[in-house]
């Protein structure tokens, strides 16, 4: 029986393999905007540290249409942080546009989310996004 005043400290014996684990909690997984020709939209992305450490993050799309910032910060345990996104749909031919934008910690599997910017009215009702591109 533990006396009153008494410190004790848990330890873990047991190495985990952290890298397929997700210690991010993102909203929204999917971003799906429609932009007219040569006009910007910004979407706000909320990030949540579900771990009980603190975390570094790095936030990367290798889309030129896609900004996000802030591009790289910290989160304590529980903390969360809002990143502003800008998409924006250049006078080109193109009516649809799929990308992502990628978050990387310091421990844990990466986290996507999958950007869909169309021009009006060019939005399919069902769209579904898939890896590098629109189904």
């Amino acid at each position: 029986m533990a006396k009153l005043g008494s410190s004790f400290s848990v330890t873990r014996q047991v190495k985990i393999d952290e890298s397929k684990m997700e210690f991010l909690l993102v909203k929204p997984s999917t971003i799906e905007l429609e932009v007219p020709s040569g006009a910007l939209r910004t979407k706000v992305i909320r990030v949540v540290n579900t771990d009980y450490r603190s975390i570094s993050v790095s936030v990367v799309s290798e889309n030129g249409w896609i900004k996000v910032s802030p591009t790289s910060f910290v989160l304590k345990p529980g903390q969360s942080k809002n990143l502003k996104a800008v998409l924006s749909i250049t006078d080109d031919k193109k009516e649809r546009k799929a990308g992502k934008i990628v978050l990387r910690s310091d421990r844990g599997k990466p986290t996507e989310i999958k950007v869909l910017v169309c021009k009006p009215g060019k939005m399919p009702k069902k769209e579904k996004i898939k890896k590098g591109g629109v189904l």
